[in-house]
């Protein structure tokens, strides 16, 4: 079974002014560092922290997406801190 994933509130203000497609992708990745981070809780420290980015294009943008996430693995809890994104056109 794969970690618990939580969103911070600011976390969650930065997914939400995103489009849903990207929302989507954003998420598809949290979920695949949940399972990752169980796969690797026996040679990690107890608590890491990391900086996730994802790239999306959509019509003619591109988001450029940065979450901040502190996986600790005591609680078997994925959280994420916050959400930053920048698009270019």
């Amino acid at each position: 079974m794969s970690y618990a994933l939580r969103l911070a509130a600011e976390a969650k203000r930065g997914l939400a002014v995103l489009p849903v497609i990207v929302q989507e992708e954003a998420l598809d990745l949290l979920e695949e560092s949940s399972v990752r981070a169980e796969m690797t809780s026996g040679s990690s420290p107890l608590i890491q922290e990391e900086v996730m980015d994802l790239v999306v294009h959509l019509e003619s943008k591109r988001y450029y997406v940065f979450m901040v996430v502190r996986i600790d693995h005591r609680s078997r809890m994925v959280r994420v801190d916050s959400v930053g994104h920048a698009v270019r056109t």
